[in-house]
Order: C-alpha cells, then sequence, then structure tokens
C-alpha cells in the first residue's frame, strides 16, 4: 500500500505555517488570501518478491519459497526528485520454521518480521510483527560484514554529530572530501549501530554529490538499514527546502522506528530550531531487543531541562537495553545532564538506573575553562568539542544507557581520527559504547 503524506511548512512542529498574500477576487475587488505551504511529499511503502531457495542440507531440510520485504520512506521534492529517508527489511517463508527479519545486508534476526503493516501513522513506521528465527542460509548472502557483526559476541554504537553541510571550503570541494572520512571513521569504529546529529537536506549544498546527506552516508555505509527523520523543515529558494534531524543506522534490523517532538520556547532566542527524539527498536542476535533514542538538545537550557524530563517519561515505557546517544549541548555539571545520570531531580522527576557510559570506564574530564590548565598542558581525554580549536574543550556528546541484568557494558571510547582544524571530519568527536550478553 502506498502511504502519502505532505511535508507542510510550520512553525513549531504543531502549527501550520499560512502564506499570506493579496489578490482580486471573483468579485474584481481585492482580497486577502490564506494559503497553506508545502514544501514536498514523503511516500511510504513495501516492494516485495519471493524466491525459491536451498534448505541447509540437513534430512528433512527441503528448499522452500522465501518472500522478502523491502519498506522505504521516500522524500518527493517540488522539482519531482525523489530521496530515500528510510530502508529496512524483512524475508518471510511458508515454512513455520522459516520466519524472519533480514538486514539490508542479509543479517536476520532472533524475533523475525513475517509482514509488514499497512498504517503509517505521522511520527512512526509500521512494526514489524514477530516470530521465529530463520534460517541463515535462506535469508542470508553470505557478505563479510553480515557474518562478521552476526558473529561477534557484542555490539557496539556509536554517537555521532557529522556537523551537516560545514567545512572548512563551504561551498568547495572540501565537503565530498569529508563525507568519505566520515565513512571511514564510521567503518573503521566497527559499529554495528550509529546515531547520527546533523543530518541535512539542503537543496542548496552537496554539489555533485545531491543534498541528501542520508544519501551520501548509505553510499559510505554499505549494507546498513537506516531511518532518518527531520526535526525541522523549511523553504530554501524557490523550488528547495532545508530539512534537519537525527539518522539511526543498522547493520542489524531496524524492527520499528518513531518520534516525539521535544518542548520549544518560540519566545527563547537560543530556542528557535524544532528537537526531537528519534527512537528505532532493533533486534541483535546478540542482545535481543536493543531501543534507541538519538537527539540534538536545543541551546537552551530552559528547553533542555524541560526536554530530559520528556525524553525520560517517553524512554522508560520501553523494556529491555536503552540506549540514549546525541550531542547534548550541555556539559556534565548541568542540571540536564545531572538529571539524566540520575544525581538531580527536575520539577519531582527522577530517572532510574540510567547511567553516563563515559564514566563508568573514565573519569570526569576537566574542561577547558581558565586556570584549569597550563599553557603547555594537554587537555584530559573524553573531551568532545571543538575539534575547530587547538585541543577539545568540553564534554557535549553522550550515551546514557540502561540494561537489564542479561546485558553487560563492557567498554566506552572516543572515535577520533585526528582530524583537526581544516583537517576536521567533524567538530565533534564521536563517542561509542560496547555491550554483550552476560554469561551464566
Amino acid at each position: 500500500d502506498l502511504i502519502k503524506k505532505k511535508l507542510p511548512l510550520t512553525w513549531n512542529g504543531r502549527t501550520q505555517a499560512l502564506y499570506i498574500h493579496e489578490g482580486l477576487g471573483k468579485d474584481g475587488r481585492m482580497h486577502q488570501f490564506r494559503r497553506k505551504v508545502f514544501l514536498g511529499i514523503l511516500y511510504s511503502f513495501t516492494v516485495t518478491w519471493t524466491l525459491d531457495t536451498p534448505g541447509d542440507g540437513e534430512a528433512g531440510d527441503l528448499s522452500s519459497p522465501v518472500t522478502f520485504a523491502h519498506y522505504f520512506t521516500v522524500s518527493r521534492d517540488l522539482s519531482k526528485r525523489l530521496y530515500i529517508y528510510e530502508h529496512r527489511v524483512t524475508c518471510s517463508s511458508d515454512s513455520p520454521q522459516v520466519d524472519g527479519t533480514c538486514g539490508a545486508d542479509g543479517i536476520c534476526s532472533e524475533k523475525a518480521g513475517s509482514s509488514l503493516m499497512a498504517e503509517a501513522a505521522r511520527g512512526s513506521s509500521p512494526p514489524l510483527e514477530t516470530s521465529s528465527f530463520p534460517s541463515w542460509r535462506q535469508c542470508s548472502d553470505h557478505g563479510s560484514l553480515s557474518s562478521s557483526f552476526h558473529s561477534a559476541k557484542s555490539v557496539k554504537v556509536l554517537s555521532y554529530n557529522i556537523w551537516n553541510f560545514n567545512s572548512a571550503e563551504v561551498y568547495g570541494d572540501d565537503y565530498a572530501r569529508r563525507v568519505r572520512r566520515i565513512g571511514k571513521l564510521c567503518r573503521q569504529a566497527n559499529a554495528g549501530i550509529i546515531a547520527f546529529q546533523e543530518v541535512r537536506f539542503d537543496f542548496g549544498r552537496g554539489g555533485k554529490l545531491g543534498p541528501s546527506q542520508v544519501d551520501h552516508l548509505s553510499r559510505e555505509l554499505k549494507g546498513y538499514q537506516f531511518v532518518f527523520q527531520a526535526a525541522m523543515t523549511y523553504p530554501e529558494g524557490t523550488h528547495g527546502r532545508v530539512e534537519e534531524g537525527p539518522a539511526i543506522f543498522s547493520v542489524f534490523p531496524i524492527v520499528s522506528s518513531d518520534y516525539i517532538l521535544l518542548p520549544r520556547d518560540m519566545g527563547d532566542e537560543q530556542d528557535t530550531h524544532q528537537r526531537i527524539l528519534l527512537h528505532a527498536e532493533i533486534t541483535t542476535p546478540q542482545l535481543g531487543q536493543v531501543h534507541i533514542f538519538v537527539t540534538h538538545l536545543s541551546l537552551s537550557e530552559v528547553a533542555r531541562n524541560r526536554s530530559v524530563v520528556t525524553m525520560w517519561q517517553y524512554m522508560k515505557q520501553f523494556q529491555g537495553l536503552l540506549i540514549l546517544a546525541g550531542d547534548l549541548n550541555a556539559e556534565p555539571q548541568s542540571p540536564a545532564m545531572q538529571y539524566l545520570a540520575g544525581l538531580a531531580a527536575i520539577d519531582g522527576s527522577e530517572t532510574e538506573n540510567l547511567r553516563d557510559a563515559w564514566t563508568v570506564f573514565h573519569k570526569e574530564p576537566r574542561p577547558a575553562a581558565p586556570d584549569v590548565y597550563d599553557d603547555v598542558e594537554p587537555h584530559d581525554h573524553g573531551l568532545t568539542f571543538s575539534t575547530l580549536e587547538d585541543d577539545v574543550v568540553k564534554r557535549i556528546d553522550y550515551l546514557f544507557y540502561h540494561n537489564p541484568s542479561s546485558v553487560l557494558h563492557t567498554s566506552t571510547s572516543l572515535v577520533d581520527d585526528g582530524g583537526r582544524w581544516e583537517d576536521a571530519t567533524s567538530d565533534h568527536l564521536g563517542v561509542s559504547a560496547v555491550f554483550e550478553p552476560v554469561v551464566n
């Protein structure tokens, strides 16, 4: 079923923006006309096909037809050009023993998807029904990427702000080189799940690569499923638009995705951008269901304090491993970060067993404040921003997690290729954490 959604221009994510103009009415007089403004269209649909696949060669394991289903969300701009914003995959079989969810690279889940629900409401994508574990040979292409992630004993999660289209040469070829560096850094990090921030669709940027950074990332990270959700949308030129928001890439099956709007004060000059919390449920062979949440918080402290409470109230309804990733625009001693770490309450609300992944294994780094460091003293390990200076000066990028007793957090590290100033891959460093199942 094809689902069509118009992309309206809004002032705050809810209120429809209106284009007001004057013109002649049918009565020959001048009138004021109010029209809704639309910037594009989103299409959601599923492509399916069935193939006969061989069995595993065991007694009674005969070939059976397997149906592959690719779920897409595609954006169309005003010039009718198409861009993929979401792509995830399932496979299913008529055999009750072979019914599953496979990644775009052939990885199959422990809890498998047998079909895609037809309805996709605004703010969510259809979840996949779950069933039994599928036959590896019937759903896998045995690619080196899929087998290495599937057979690993642990899952690494990476949070990374990619600095949208910025670069030392904003409109030159430097961005194309920087995209390649982003892809190389992410591949070398060997993360099965990546939470990106500052991902843009920008009609006036990208040059020959095109305006969609989701496209750029998916070319660099082949074999990953992905979902992107714009937090803000506004017009650019006559037929263009600009969108920015978070994205989640995964070599493991993305079972479902949704998002919530975070509070915004239009009267606060530091809270001019709409912010969201993007959520994806991901099935991994090592840890079972993993819930990834990614956001890029406001520059306003008041807005951040409201947002973290809203985020936790949403997150705590889910079971299993919960991971919150993002550029949170706040240092560890701020009220919002103290709240997330379970060290302080906000308006009577407190988090429960939510841990800052960095401080589990490392001491808190000192920010670059006056009289903290000598002139030649290197800054503490763990600071993440900004690579556009001689040394990073503060920690504002985080991974928080809430883990069940069956999951162990084993390490946390920075993801840094050493690039600074004009050689910076991003103005932020990445943060990664590794999780593995508890062995009894």
